[in-house]
This record gives C-alpha cells, structure tokens and sequence, in this order.
C-alpha cells in the first residue's frame, strides 16, 4: 500500500552522534558533544515554539492574551480559548468595518456570550440596527422626515442579569462601544429590563424631549465620549 512521503527530522543529538567518528561517540567525549547538542535541542525548541505562539491557538493558548492586546480584539467576559482563537484569526476582517454598527454589536455579542442578550443601537435620525441574543443582527429604516443626526448613538442592552452597582461594572459596560464606535461620536448605553418597550418611539421629532421610555427614570445610563 502507498504511503505518504515523511522526511525524518533528527535532533542535534543525533545528527552530531552520526557525524562524528567512532571514537567520539562513547566515554567522556560522547558525553560532552551530548552536553553540547542537547543546548542547541532546546534553543532550537524555543524558536520553534516562539514561531508557533504568534498564531491563535496553534501552539498554545497561553498566548491569546499577547495577540489580543496587538491585534485590538478584546476577549469576551467568559469567551471559551477556541472561539478567542478563531477571532483572533479574523481580526483584519473585522477591523475593516471598525466603526461601524455591524462591527460594534457583533463585538458586543462576543463579549458576553455565552450570556448574550439582545442589544440595540439607535441613532437619533431613527435608524435602529438590533442584534438578538442569538447574534442575529436586523436594521430598521429611519422614519421620514426626521432630522439626521449622525454624531450620536444610544446603546440599549435588554437584560437582568448584568451587575451594574460598582464602578467597574459600569465601566465594563462601555469598555466595547469606546473601543470599536466611530471616534467622533458621542453616546449613552441604557440598561433597561429585558422585554421592556420603548413608549412614543419613533417620536415625532428627534429624540423626544418629553422622555417618555417608561414611567419611572430606574434604568442605569452610561455617557460614552
């Protein structure tokens, strides 16, 4: 039966074992060139592995942490190393809509599955792009006659279960949305209870002054800028 060619790598051990004459290779002197070769196995082991580490999850997991921070993906709150590593392997991809609310809401996504909820991201020119707490994103047109106004978002995250009484925990609320929405926008994320409704929306005029998302003003707001 035909096989697969294989070439046959030898250590430094070994190919210096093999190279040498007959009376290198035992007593004293076979156990100096051992010393020496075996030094040159590990270093060779180190370059080696130190290659290997700059790819997501080839090697090691252990060096997620490292290629996150340069590539400018963060990790999620309780992202599992394969699902890191394959973001890892699309960051150019994703950093190409940087910016964007395509790209916000699936980072948004990632960083809190597998507790995912659903999100919304409304602009005051009506538009709303929404993503489900199965990742599925949907866009609403703008209703006409509304009165653009592109450098603001509002951020809605329908949940019960995010902590948000410590200042940490608001900051982690916002840590996505500074890093991956347009730089010259400002905004507000709400935490507002999961199924709740937004009352007289889309209003008649941008954002209406009245405020009338529900009765009570309970919800917790974060100011992005």
């Amino acid at each position: 039966m035909a096989t697969d060619p294989q070439s046959i790598i030898l250590t430094f051990r070994d190919a210096i074992w093999r190279a040498s004459p007959t009376w290198l290779t035992t007593g004293t002197a076979q156990r100096i060139l051992y010393s020496i070769a075996v030094q040159l196995d590990a270093a060779g082991d180190a370059i080696t592995a130190g290659v290997k580490l700059r790819f997501p999850g080839v090697y090691t997991y252990e060096s997620l942490p490292l290629i996150g921070r340069e590539r400018r993906i963060r990790r999620g709150r309780s992202e599992a190393d394969p699902t890191y590593a394959t973001r890892l392997v699309r960051w150019l991809e994703d950093h190409k809509t940087r910016g964007g609310p395509y790209a916000l809401l699936r980072q948004l996504y990632y960083h809190y599955a597998p507790d995912s909820f659903p999100i919304a991201l409304i602009y005051p020119s009506g538009g709303q792009f929404t993503i489900s707490a199965a990742g599925a994103i949907t866009y609403v047109e703008a209703s006409t006659g509304m009165v653009p106004q592109w450098a603001q978002w509002y951020l809605l995250y329908f949940t019960d279960t995010l902590p948000v009484t410590t200042p940490a925990d608001l900051d982690d609320l916002a840590v996505v949305p500074r890093e991956w929405i347009a730089a010259h926008c400002l905004g507000e994320i709400i935490v507002m209870p999961t199924g709740a409704e937004l009352w007289n929306y889309p209003p008649t005029e941008p954002w209406n002054g009245a405020g009338t998302w529900n009765t009570a003003d309970t919800t917790i707001r974060v100011r992005v800028r």
